[in-house]
């Protein structure tokens, strides 16, 4: 796990406006579909970041993945990968912490969006005024939420857009 988060902990604190939040889910997606020239390319052309909470996810679900993911995010890491790390101040796990700070930014969010994990994604994402690139189709792929962030000029993708 030491590696893995030091090469978390290596990418640039960003704080400012991010134009796509990566989910933990399509983070290992990207390797899983060898899509890593895609997403590298597409680092270069757009302000995509992970937030802690997913770096955290990641690092918990390290084990899940194959060693060919650790490998070959730690390749293009090391090679300048344009990708940015964002702090959020809860942590996974934390399901009440999650919930308090959900609530405090909108009451009625986890109506919407009822997994408090991508209910902290969201908040992030609208936070920075950032999209979402998730392959969650089950919370973060529903008619309310696409309303939702509608007004807010956000949406989330479950590939990278065109």
């Amino acid at each position: 796990m030491r590696k893995m988060k030091e090469l978390f902990d290596a990418l640039e604190k960003w704080d400012l406006q991010v134009d796509f939040f990566i989910d933990t889910c399509f983070l290992f997606y990207i390797f899983d579909k060898h899509l890593e020239k895609e997403f590298v390319a597409f680092c270069k052309t757009h302000i995509v970041a992970l937030s802690s909470f997913t770096i955290e996810e990641a690092l918990f679900h390290r084990h899940d993945v194959s060693h060919v993911f650790r490998e070959r995010f730690r390749h293009i890491v090391k090679d300048d990968l344009r990708l940015y790390r964002v702090s959020v101040p809860v942590h996974p796990g934390e399901r009440d912490i999650e919930k308090l700070f959900i609530s405090d930014f909108d009451k009625n969010l986890l109506q919407i969006v009822p997994d408090p994990s991508d209910a902290v994604l969201l908040v992030s994402a609208i936070e920075h005024n950032a999209n979402i690139l998730t392959r969650d189709k089950h919370h973060l792929f529903t008619t309310k939420l696409e309303n939702y962030l509608a007004d807010k000029g956000l949406k989330v993708y479950n590939s990278f857009p065109k």
